[in-house]
């Protein structure tokens, strides 16, 4: 092969004939090209269909080799060993021709993935290319094998085991896309997830029964995009003993205690679930024994009888008077009475026609005078009493009610609620509420009438009496524990 002589000032696109390779020159790289005879330098298998003189650089061991005719046969020669460790071995890469080059250097352009060699003519020194830029790229390969997941009914019927992360999974219920965590299968959303909403909630608060018959209650909550809800539970404290607690599903079971000692209150929560938000409403349940209301053995008169009934539970009274004992001399005080908001029925089975001034009611403290005044402003300390015949309420000076007098010889059912903390106290008859000016309204809502000066440090007491004309009277003190009340509870308090 014949000595290639370069010229000295080439001009960018000159081309140049040597030993039958046509070289043009591009002069914003200073390199001479072979555009013919290109070469895959970033192959381990030698170029097909070689020409004579073509350089092929193997990657595989970075040894360059020239393909060769000796006369006789065609083969590729290696004109450099493989790159050592030195760095001296190693062939520059970079978008620019190295500085400082020497005859014989390589240089391997990153712009255009060609193979340079520095070569000398005699004349002068250029960069010689020995390798053409990259061919384009071939066609795109087949495409792989499906990937689409498993399709089931339902969440429910997604598998729980031999999954692997990252396994898909869809619902054809809900058209969802879920994926496997590790632990469980979450569901893929592409768009804002809206909170679950309660259809049917659980009340803010309820009283459990002590006798343990178990209170049900349903939940119900809709997700706005219709996916399917989980339902669970959890109290406060977790270790609550006032009741145990099932579920199934959107049914709650809340089975309580009939001990004492598991007396009190928790906080039941109930939540709803859509998969990705959840919601809930939380239940405030208390259990409270009541003790039945017991008399004192303290009184005044001989007419006026009280005893526990052993069938119902309730308070039997039994009044008895003549015309030698003043008012109010015969009369029983209850034990005391529980502290908070109650309310209290007694019914009137019997009573007197005529005389007046039958039957009393009263409600004071323990230190209050029980007698005569029964529940009236003695000493300082103020009660309320309630006279049957003709409806009034003392202290208020004798302030008449707007309710009918008791005293016509039918039965009759009285109301009584009281709130220590208000110090109020509500009268009712056969279910209405007394309404006269500055003593009623309903419980709670209406004004009620003032026991301030009631001490309650003491004790509250309920006071039964007579009068003193002839005559008698029967009726039955209802606390509503093992009892039914005729009426209604008001809202926000509790049958004694």
């Amino acid at each position: 092969m014949a000595k290639v002589d370069f010229p000295t000032s080439p001009t960018n696109g000159q081309q140049i004939i040597a030993n039958g390779i046509i070289y043009t020159y591009d002069s914003v790289k200073g390199v001479w090209r072979d555009v013919a005879n290109s070469v895959n330098v970033n192959s381990a298998n030698p170029p097909a269909d070689p020409k004579i003189g073509q350089i092929w650089f193997n990657t595989a061991s970075a040894v360059l080799y020239v393909y060769y005719n000796d006369g006789s046969s065609s083969q590729w020669v290696s004109v450099s060993g493989p790159a050592g460790a030195a760095a001296s071995g190693v062939v520059p890469t970079s978008a620019t021709s190295p500085s400082n080059a020497s005859n014989g250097d390589l240089w391997f352009d990153t712009t255009d993935a060609t193979l340079n060699f520095y070569y000398n003519d005699g004349s002068s020194s250029q960069w010689v290319s020995v390798s053409g830029p990259a061919g384009p790229a071939g066609p795109a390969g087949a495409d792989g094998a499906s990937g689409s997941p498993n399709s089931y009914a339902n969440l429910a019927a997604f598998p729980s085991s031999g999954n692997t992360v990252g396994d898909f999974g869809f619902a054809t219920d809900t058209k969802a896309v879920y994926v496997w965590d590790g632990a469980e299968w979450d569901r893929i959303y592409t768009d804002t997830n809206a909170v679950p909403e309660w259809t049917t909630a659980p009340p803010t608060s309820a009283d459990l029964a002590i006798d343990g018959t178990a209170t049900n209650q349903t939940v119900v909550a809709s997700d706005p995009e219709g996916f399917p809800i989980e339902y669970s539970y959890d109290t406060n404290p977790s270790n609550q003993s006032q009741a145990t607690i099932s579920q199934s599903s959107n049914a709650f079971t809340i089975t309580p205690s009939t001990a004492d000692s598991d007396a009190g209150s928790f906080t039941l929560r109930y939540k709803a679930n859509d998969g990705l938000h959840s919601t809930s409403k939380s239940t405030i349940y208390t259990l409270e024994f009541t003790t039945p209301m017991n008399v004192s053995t303290a009184g005044s008169g001989s007419r006026m009888d009280i005893n526990a009934n052993s069938t119902t539970g309730a308070l039997d009274i039994s009044a008895k008077v003549n015309s030698t004992e003043t008012l109010g001399s015969a009369y029983v005080p209850t034990t005391g009475l529980k502290l908070g908001k109650y309310y209290i029925e007694i019914n009137i089975t019997s009573a007197l026609t005529s005389p007046s001034n039958t039957l009393m009611f009263g409600i004071g403290d323990l230190a209050m005078a029980q007698a005569g005044t029964l529940g009236y402003n003695t000493g300082g300390n103020v009660g309320i009493s309630f006279y049957a015949n003709t409806p009034r309420f003392y202290p208020h000076s004798g302030t008449n009610s707007s309710l009918s007098a008791i005293d016509d010889g039918n039965p009759h059912t009285l109301m009584w609620a009281y709130d220590t903390t208000a110090a109020r106290v509500w009268f009712g008859v056969d279910g209405t509420w007394d309404t006269s000016t500055n003593t009623g309204g309903a419980p709670g809502t209406g004004a009620g009438i003032d026991i301030s000066g009631v001490n309650f440090n003491t004790g509250l007491t309920f006071i039964f009496g007579s009068a003193n004309s002839t005559g008698s009277a029967t009726g039955q003190f209802v606390s509503g524990v093992g009892q039914t009340l005729t009426y209604t509870v008001p809202t926000g308090f509790k049958a004694y």
